[in-house]
């Protein structure tokens, strides 16, 4: 792409050997993206890209056994989709999933409908799709996401009295799941 250079056998030497570091350093889990690889093209990306990371995913799935996932930049969730179930990965993160935003790429629509579809045509269910509420760099049109998000916050109890009186969190009423990136 217009702003790399190295070659492909170099992009991926240097992403085992940084996936390694981060294992050795205790991660629970990696998440492959095409960071930098700009100017990011709005949903729709060349076979060079998605042929590349797939070729980055399956060689740090031979070597790093953690779950592992792939995002693809800008929003190309069908090709994460496809490479995650070429190179048996675990998760992908999809942009837009379910409310369209304007990025730094344009308009971006929501994709859930299309996305879901495509997870089972190509018999990937087995791949976890995490996705965001509201880009973090991004406006969305249906308004504030976090106004939503209080709310929906507001009616999950607080917690439950257990029989011996003490209170505890119920796993079925709340999920809490803290990814850094």
């Amino acid at each position: 792409t217009p702003a790399n250079s190295k070659s492909v056998k170099e992009i991926i030497s240097d992403a085992v050997c940084e996936s390694a570091i981060l294992r050795d350093f205790g991660v629970d889990a990696l998440l492959i993206e095409n960071m930098h690889d700009v100017p990011y093209l709005n949903c729709t990306i060349g076979p060079e890209i998605v042929s590349c990371m797939t070729a980055v995913a399956v060689a740090i799935r031979e070597k790093i056994k953690l779950p592992l996932g792939v995002q693809i930049l800008a929003a190309a969730n069908k090709e994460s989709l496809a490479v995650a179930q070429a190179a048996n990965l675990n998760f992908i993160r999809a942009e837009g999933f379910v409310f369209a935003h304007v990025a730094d790429e344009g308009y971006i629509e929501s994709c859930a409908g299309d996305l879901l579809r495509y997870r089972k045509y190509i018999n990937a269910e087995g791949i976890s799709i995490f996705t965001d509420i509201k880009k973090k760099h991004a406006a969305c049109r249906r308004g504030s996401i976090m106004k939503h998000l209080k709310e929906f916050v507001k009616s999950v109890p607080d917690y439950r009295r257990t029989d011996k009186g003490n209170y505890k969190y119920r796993l079925e009423d709340i999920l809490l799941l803290v990814i850094l990136g």
